[in-house]
């Protein structure tokens, strides 16, 4: 297997196969597994070359999930992807060998970029034996959109929640008893007032705002 060796652990379905479909699209990253649970995340670990867990900090049991796939892959990089990275919060990480990285400091193109970047920072710490479990992520200055989530209705959140729980346009429809045409337009405003692409980059905004959860 060629590149850089990543499992990906998310909570949030629509989010998950979204960045997994990501990762896996770029040249010198390899996605050895994609798991929904921090169960999954180290039976997924036992069996697979690892060089990076990409972990959501909404999944239960994130750090414990962290600790157990460093004690099966000691050099292994750690990210957890984080809403913000604050000093208590950057503690608790390095305590279970994690770096924290903040969705607030790099736009969506930028992503995979800044995943190599942070993950040769850490393996080459590891090796170096300088003694540093982990630590705040390095700032990586790179455009990003503007907040706009607080011009969405109170029906355009409620239609991205569902879509984060990972519904379709039909399931959202039957659920808030309207027509699947009417969700198709509820979307299509959500990714105009958020000035997303696609309907995980509008989730990843709205999660990254505490919008939805």
């Amino acid at each position: 297997m060629k590149g850089t060796c990543v499992l990906l652990a998310m909570h949030w379905p629509a989010f998950r196969e979204g960045l997994g479909a990501l990762l896996r699209a770029c040249d010198g990253l390899e996605v050895v597994g994609v798991a929904a649970t921090a169960d999954e995340a180290m039976s997924l670990a036992r069996g697979a070359p690892l060089d990076v867990l990409l972990i959501d900090q909404h999944m239960p049991g994130a750090l414990r999930a962290a600790s157990g796939i460093r004690e099966i892959h000691p050099e292994v990089a750690v990210i957890v992807l984080v809403d913000r990275l604050d000093p208590d919060q950057a503690a608790r990480l390095a305590a279970a060998g994690a770096t924290g990285f903040p969705l607030s400091e790099v736009g969506w193109d930028g992503f995979p970029g800044a995943l190599r970047r942070l993950s040769g920072r850490r393996t080459s710490s590891q090796r170096a034996g300088d003694g540093q479990a982990g630590g705040p992520s390095p700032r990586i200055c790179t455009p990003h959109r503007p907040k706009a989530s607080d011009a969405l209705t109170a029906r355009e959140v409620d239609i991205l929640q569902h879509l984060a729980e990972g519904r379709t346009a039909k399931q959202i429809a039957s659920a808030l008893a309207v027509t699947e045409g009417t969700v198709k337009t509820h979307v299509r405003h959500i990714l105009q007032k958020l000035g997303a692409r696609n309907r995980t980059q509008a989730i990843a905004d709205a999660l990254r705002h505490g919008v939805i959860r």
